[in-house]
């Protein structure tokens, strides 16, 4: 063999060598990074069978209060696609990407077009009152809730978005995308004529909830959400709120005050005392279901059975 083969041997053997790393570096899944239950079913439903995204936020925690640990923070080091609503309901978000890496794409769902979004509303009863002990200029009328999930046609565009991003990113997959979120689309579609059968009974029978985090599905459904005991989930209502609450909830005839598993203050027994309102739980989030796709579906149609059996009037 003379030197001159030798050396484009060599060539030969190093390119193959250097297309075999290529190809097993493209056959990693992506580095998916998700923040709250609800989101990471719906990026879970698109990337079944593919790989399984990180949640951040797991089981009984409040998205408002969390504190991120040192695991969380390198996984949205090496995050190559993180997906979360926005700066309004995950703030602990906020910090790691104020130095942002070029290789990390970010969906901030309240940025995206075809979301519907509504502004918060101000006062616990969704009036412009304001009280001494209870304000709130950070939590006023006028921020975009940050509860978007609970409208299915966000959760239908939520699946677009993702999906369209990691074909982009993931393109030697892009099939299994497209399967799976035209899948998820379907189920989504029949869990909207579900929810709207299951809750159309109840449609107007007046309740109050802990906090403002329902906005989406009252306007979905034409629910007749009479207000919130608390402006915002981690401030405790004052005193003269307590006593507001409570004659809205004669003067309205609320049927049902709701809890939620975040949050059960003991200031809800003392809300409805000496009314005619029952008490409920309502969960926004999912804190007791198994993360992955199916949980989504099973926190909305759970979440309906909530509110129709407390509102039924047979309850």
């Amino acid at each position: 063999m003379t030197a001159r083969q030798s050396i484009a041997n060599r060539i030969v053997l190093a390119t193959l060598v250097l297309g075999l790393a290529n190809a097993a570096w493209a056959a990693d899944p992506p580095r998916i990074v998700t923040t709250i239950p609800p989101i990471h079913s719906l990026v879970a439903a698109v990337t079944e069978g593919v790989v399984d995204p990180v949640l951040l936020v797991r089981g009984n925690t409040s998205p408002h209060d969390y504190a991120m640990a040192p695991s969380d923070a390198r996984a949205l080091q090496n995050a190559q696609l993180l997906v979360w609503v926005g700066p309004t309901l995950e703030t602990f978000v906020v910090r790691a990407l104020r130095d942002p890496r070029e290789s990390r794409r970010v969906i901030t769902l309240m940025d995206q077009d075809g979301i519907s979004l509504l502004k918060t509303r101000a006062g616990g009863a969704f009036d412009d009152h304001d009280h001494d002990d209870d304000a709130h200029d950070d939590d006023a009328g006028g921020h975009i809730d940050a509860h978007l999930w609970l409208d299915p046609s966000n959760a239908a565009r939520t699946i677009q978005v993702v999906a369209d991003a990691l074909i982009a990113l993931d393109p030697s997959r892009a099939n299994t995308y497209r399967a799976n979120a035209a899948r998820a689309l379907a189920n989504i579609a029949r869990l909207d004529e579900t929810l709207m059968a299951t809750l159309a009974p109840v449609r107007h029978r007046p309740f109050i909830v802990f906090h403002d985090a329902y906005q989406y599905l009252e306007r979905r459904y034409d629910l007749a959400v009479a207000g919130s005991v608390t402006v915002a989930p981690d401030r405790k209502p004052g005193a003269r709120r307590l006593r507001d609450i409570q004659h809205h909830i004669a003067e309205a005839g609320v049927v049902c005050v709701f809890a939620e598993p975040q949050f059960q203050p003991a200031v809800l027994d003392t809300v409805i005392e000496g009314t005619a309102a029952r008490a409920g739980v309502a969960d926004p989030l999912g804190a007791a279901l198994d993360p992955g796709p199916d949980l989504y579906p099973a926190l909305m149609r759970g979440l309906a059975r909530s509110l129709a059996d407390c509102l039924s009037p047979h309850s």
